[in-house]
């Protein structure tokens, strides 16, 4: 009840030392356990084999033994049972699939061929069994038959082939749900798998781990099969190798962010074997790949993170497999992309978390390392420390690789072994987290050394393709940078956040956006539009209806500026013009850095301009410094699934864009509820000002235009797993200005204000005049924006 989404064998702590068993992290419960015996039975008569799984006393009661589904846990919307005798099967399993490589590696680089003997046998073992692992999916649907007719078959299986514990695989109904997934479109004679070739698994778990796993299999015997026998050698080749590469080609026809290790997979499967068509076919995905992820200009399609995912989990291997025949580094996107990811990556040498990407993702060391040596890019490294972000519960970094373990995963000192710490496994089973290196066995292995890159300066562009804006001061970790996403109208892996703003300064986050928590049922609120700095239009998200356009931007001195337009799509279906304008003023002469921010929707209704900062935990509630005004408790002034634990009620069903919400879910025991603590003002004045504080000192936001009302509430401020589950209280105060329609509101902040600032608005000449200790700054402000059809 308190894992944070679906039950993986990652989830669970287990030992090489014990592998016959699985503890429960939380509560400590150890499996095999008399009180949870597995009752379900899943049987695959035509493979001759079962599978036990655990069904609560309420299921087991249940006159259908828990085939509707409903009270089992889930993945992606979807009802799964938990086989408990399958999970400590699995865990070993991935345990012994990550020995191969690194052990591989080891007996070739110290030339030891009884390891590598063991390495072979190890293969030739899997080559045994290999024929025992049936075609399955995400959702627990089993092909009983000959894999590779199911491969060939996965989205139009016999019926009487498929085997699944939940009856919704077959007919599509589950609780309220009468076609989930479109399995209603299942008939007697013909089934599909939902997820197709993307999650279907045999002895990985899914599309890309098939490619990884394959990869790794492929490597560690390049490294050791010349102290094999012959026949052995022939055994691993022909019944593991090219079997299991059938399931990689056969699970990989797609071009999509998890087509990179298949892509791969091809090139080494081509070069061991001979075979040119295949060699070529891998180069030919390997650039679809990069133009499916990459716009020309090397910003990102989807985000950062699913950008690199492609690139990290094998994609990367293709041009170092071919060097000597083809150089892929030469030109093209690939360099683009790393480009982008050197440039645009934040002061706090994270990448920018644009829609669903996590706010502490950074490239693996590996690929920064490989756009050092082979091109020299200089992509920084996210560092371990992330206090810059403020999270209530800050985790080590533990890099990214995929499904496979990193190479320096296996490289710990007997003094380093922890109680429990066997080897590394495939997706990290067995293996506690180590921090990311510094530099990682790219660098180790090419003997290459490293040089500190100089600090970055702050960065002016404008990504069209993406339609994202960077405005900066500065250079290094505290430089001031500004990320204006204006969105290009996909929907795909994006946050209902069109003109979302973003802001790093003096070495910290200042405008949040929340990142991605990925299959969390909180990942509802973290998607809309009023869990950013952006603004909502009667009660509802935006979506961007199309991409963002630049209207003006320069840079002069201390002052720079960028006007960006992109059109909406409200709740409604009523395409309205979305702007906003951003005046950022360096700090200069001990004043604070000054940023206007103007923002206007077009259409009738209830303009809401949301604001929030990254505030210090301990001071984080908005204090009034002008404007005398009555504030009152009110009800949640917006139909959004805002979730906050510690609420009894369940979140409200998901906005447009997101998937709906699975009836028969289970959420977890701490409970989902509305906003806490909303509170109702107004209206505003020009002059009007509140104000955050934060360890960079005051954030001062001071009104320029009038305002119907002002409101704040307690938003949510997770930005990770382990934060929900630390943290499940953290939040920030956000305040919410009610615009007249057609009118733009305009704000002015003070980042860093250490002193007290006095405002004056002079309507006559168009100006504000700031004043501290008897000092004046009259700062001109622009023409209102126009209206834009």
């Amino acid at each position: 009840r308190q894992s944070v989404a679906a039950i993986h064998a990652p989830f669970w702590q287990w030992s090489v030392e014990r592998p016959d068993r699985i503890q429960c992290p939380h509560c400590h419960i150890i499996y095999p356990h008399a009180d949870y015996a597995e009752h379900g039975r899943l049987r695959l008569p035509r493979l001759g084999i079962h599978y036990d799984y655990y069904l609560t006393p309420t299921q087991r009661r249940a006159h259908d033994q828990g085939r509707d589904g409903l009270g089992a846990s889930s993945f992606g919307g979807g009802p799964t049972h938990v086989s408990l005798s399958g999970e400590v099967e699995r865990c070993a399993l991935n345990w012994v699939l990550g020995q191969l490589e690194p052990s591989a590696l080891a007996a070739a680089l110290f030339e030891e061929p009884t390891w590598g003997q063991l390495v072979g046998d190890l293969l030739e073992r899997l080559a045994q069994v290999l024929a025992r692992y049936p075609i399955y999916s995400y959702r627990q649907e089993f092909a009983d038959c000959d894999p590779a007719y199911a491969v060939e078959h996965l989205n139009a299986l016999p019926t009487p082939l498929k085997r699944a514990a939940c009856r919704y695989t077959y007919c599509g109904q589950c609780g309220e749900s009468r076609d989930l997934h479109g399995l209603g479109h299942s008939t007697t004679s013909v089934c599909f798998m939902p997820d197709g070739e993307w999650g279907a698994a045999r002895l990985a778990r899914e599309k890309a781990s098939h490619g990884q796993l394959f990869l790794a299999l492929m490597q560690a015997y390049d490294l050791v099969h010349p102290w094999l026998p012959q026949v052995q050698r022939e055994r691993i080749e022909q019944d593991l190798l090219l079997e299991y590469y059938q399931y990689v080609e056969g699970l990989t026809q797609r071009v999509d962010n998890k087509s990179g290790p298949g892509a791969a997979a091809r090139v080494a499967c081509g070069i061991m074997f001979g075979d040119e068509d295949c060699i070529a076919s891998g180069v030919e995905r390997f650039e679809a790949i990069l133009h499916g992820q990459f716009y020309d200009a090397g910003s990102w399609r989807e985000t950062p993170i699913y950008g690199a995912k492609a690139l990290v989990e094998g994609l990367w291997q293709i041009p170092e497999l071919i060097r000597r025949r083809q150089d892929l580094y030469a030109g093209g996107v690939l360099r683009q992309a790393l480009t982008t990811y050197a440039e645009a990556a934040t002061p706090l040498g994270t990448q920018p978390s644009l829609d669903d990407s996590a706010v502490d993702f950074g490239l693996s060391p590996h690929l920064v390392d490989l756009a050092q040596l082979r091109l020299g890019i200089e992509v920084p490294l996210a560092p371990l420390d992330l206090s810059g972000l403020r999270t209530a519960a800050p985790t080590q970094r533990l890099g990214f690789a995929g499904y496979v373990p990193r190479w320096e995963m296996s490289l710990v000192d007997d003094d380093e072994r922890r109680a429990g710490d066997g080897g590394c496994g495939f997706v990290a089973v067995g293996h506690l987290a180590r921090p990311q290196p510094a530099h990682s066995w790219a660098r180790r292995l090419l003997g290459e050394g490293h040089s500190t890159p100089p600090a970055r300066c702050a960065l002016q562009r404008f990504y069209r393709g993406r339609g994202l804006v960077c405005l900066g001061f500065g250079r290094g970790t505290l430089a001031t940078q500004i990320y204006l996403d204006g969105g290009d109208g996909i929907s795909r892996h994006r946050h209902l956040a069109p003109l979302q703003l973003s802001m790093f300064s003096s070495g910290f986050e200042i405008f949040p956006d929340v990142g991605y928590i990925a299959d969390h049922p909180a990942n509802a609120w973290v998607r809309t539009t009023a869990s950013h700095n952006s603004v909502v239009v009667n009660g509802e998200p935006l979506r961007a209806a199309g991409r963002c356009r630049l209207h003006e931007s320069w840079r002069t001195g201390d002052m720079a500026r960028a006007h960006v337009r992109v059109n909406v799509v409200d709740a409604d279906g009523v395409c309205r013009n979305a702007q906003r304008r951003i005046t950022l003023i360096d700090a200069v002469d001990d004043w604070p850095l000054i940023l206007l921010d103007e923002l206007l929707v077009t259409g009738p209704g209830d303009i809401d301009h949301v604001m929030w900062v990254n505030a210090h935990p301990d001071r984080g509630d908005v204090d009034r410094l002008a404007g005398d005004r009555s504030w009152i408790e009110t009800v949640p002034a917006w139909n959004l699934p805002i979730q906050i634990p510690g609420q009894a009620q369940p979140p409200e069903a998901p906005v447009t864009d997101v998937a709906p919400r699975d009836p028969t879910r289970r959420e977890p025991d701490q409970g989902f509820g509305q906003a806490r603590q909303w509170q109702q003002g107004g209206p505003v004045s020009p002059g009007d000002s509140w104000q955050w504080s934060t360890e960079i000192g005051a954030v001062t936001a001071i009104a320029l235009s009038s305002s119907a009302k002002i409101s704040t509430f307690h938003a949510p401020a997770w930005r990770t797993y382990a934060e929900i589950q630390a943290a499940p209280s953290a939040t920030w105060r956000s305040v919410v200005l009610r615009q007249q329609a057609n009118q733009a509101g305009r704000v002015l902040y003070l980042i860093g204000q250490s002193e007290p600032i006095s405002c004056e608005i002079d309507n006559g000449s168009g100006c504000v005049v700031l004043q501290r200790r008897g000092t004046r700054r009259s700062l001109s402000l622009p023409a209102q924006l126009p209206e834009m059809k």
